[in-house]
């Protein structure tokens, strides 16, 4: 239970403060790839925090994810949003083309699935609880 709720909260941490960073800093609206830089950064960081204390990364990362989608999403300048999707699709087409071993290309295709699913849920308010 203790792994759990560490990387729960980890990812949480780190995806409020990035979210709440993106909301508060207006400037980074006029540089779009500022903006994704740093979503992929902060779900690096939430994966990196979580391993150095010896917790779940995957689940932290997931968590940053789920937090992004639903409070980050709505900071970002529009070209921003299609650059985020664009490097995620890059890397699952890296994966998909022999590039990574098949532990990183699963690792990817599932991250991938579940941004896109909690998207979808957060989007169109299906909201599950």
């Amino acid at each position: 239970m203790f792994l759990l709720f560490s990387s729960t909260l980890i990812g949480l941490a780190v995806g409020l403060g990035i979210s709440r960073l993106l909301k508060v800093n207006t400037g980074l609206n006029n540089h779009p790839t500022r903006q994704t830089i740093i979503i992929v950064l902060g779900c690096y960081v939430s994966y990196a925090v979580a391993e150095l204390l010896d917790v779940n990364g995957v689940l932290s990362v997931f968590v940053c994810g789920i937090i992004f989608s639903h409070f980050a999403w709505h900071s970002l300048a529009p070209e921003a949003k299609i650059g985020t999707v664009r490097f995620i699709f890059v890397l699952m087409w890296g994966s998909r083309e022999g590039r990574c071993d098949k532990l990183t290309d699963f690792c990817v295709v599932c991250c991938a699935f579940c941004s896109g699913f909690s998207r979808i849920i957060n989007t169109n308010h299906l909201f599950i609880l």
